[in-house]
């Protein structure tokens, strides 16, 4: 099946909308746990009899489908009759839809929309971006998908570029702390700048080139209170590191740092002196392994 990421939108196979898909509290839900806003069609008016009763039966439990009116059956099993079947669940689901005038119809629980843009339908029903990236620059380099249990959101997302990127990233939960999960090194962190915005999560993403990992929101954050910004009068560069849930600052040189958290409280770091640098001297030899195309051992005369 294919995701777009950006709208929570789904085209998937007939079979697998046939066999797998269900509605719960409005939603469409599949047995691996994936939820959807809305099932959009294909632009196509075409549709087999099996797959219109299945959206008619998905509708009729609560579910939005986005797309125009089926006409006829792709198929000539048991034709004329599979055309019939077909337009006669359009007719009844799309009732005086016409996507000019009349553009949406209710139908039971449900409703089809035909004519109107994804994004806009989504607004109406007052649905919020799932993942969106602020930095317009960025917001096609960032490859993502998420997934809800009941403890937590998990959402995996990925750095598309050969370079480094630093984004703000916004996430539709709200209320827990990110942790961000590295499958690579095993390690699981707390972001270090967040902040609440709305019913969403705002997240800034420092993600090395192709860099991936797992963003998961499970524990509370009720006495959270993070950082957002730091602020230094040192030259080289400063930056702060999390270890589990504490916070460290880390550089190279002396400084006066302030850091703030989202309820403005202002926290002064003075570094008054760092270990001198070491000088790395002397000559250093190199092995390398056979039918390498290397010679089997070199010596440097400095590092």
């Amino acid at each position: 099946h294919r995701v777009d990421r950006r709208q929570r939108q789904m085209c998937i196979r007939d079979r697998s909308i046939i066999e797998l898909m269900s509605v719960e509290n409005g939603d469409l839900v599949i047995p691996s746990g994936m939820r959807y806003k809305a099932l959009v069609l294909t632009p196509t008016s075409q549709m087999t009899p099996a797959l219109a009763e299945k959206i008619k039966q998905l509708v009729a439990d609560g579910a939005v489908v986005i797309g125009r009116k089926p006409e006829s059956s792709p198929s000539l099993t048991d034709f004329p009759a599979c055309d019939q079947k077909v337009k006669a669940i359009g007719d009844l689901l799309w009732g005086k839809c016409d996507s000019v005038n009349i553009k949406e119809n209710s139908y039971q629980k449900g409703k089809v929309v035909w004519g109107k843009a994804v994004e806009d339908v989504l607004q109406e029903m007052q649905i919020a971006k799932d993942f969106e990236v602020k930095e317009l620059v960025g917001k096609d380099d960032v490859a993502w998908i998420h997934r809800r249990t009941a403890e937590a959101d998990i959402y995996f997302v990925s750095n598309q570029k050969n370079q480094a990127v630093k984004y703000n990233c916004i996430f539709r939960t709200e209320g827990k702390v990110p942790e961000l999960w590295n499958a690579e090194t095993g390690s699981k962190n707390d972001a270090i700048y967040w902040k609440a915005e709305g019913k969403r999560t705002a997240v800034v993403l420092e993600l090395k080139p192709l860099e991936s990992f797992f963003v998961v929101f499970s524990r509370s954050a009720t006495t959270a209170d993070p950082v957002v910004s730091l602020s230094a009068n040192a030259d080289s560069p400063v930056r702060l590191q999390t270890e589990g849930s504490q916070l460290f600052l880390s550089s190279q040189t002396k400084g006066c740092f302030e850091v703030t958290t989202q309820s403005n409280k202002k926290y002064t770091v003075k570094v008054g002196r760092v270990p001198q640098s070491l000088a790395v001297t002397g000559s250093w030899s190199g092995a390398f392994p056979a039918n390498w195309g290397a010679p089997t051992n070199i010596v440097l005369p400095e590092l």
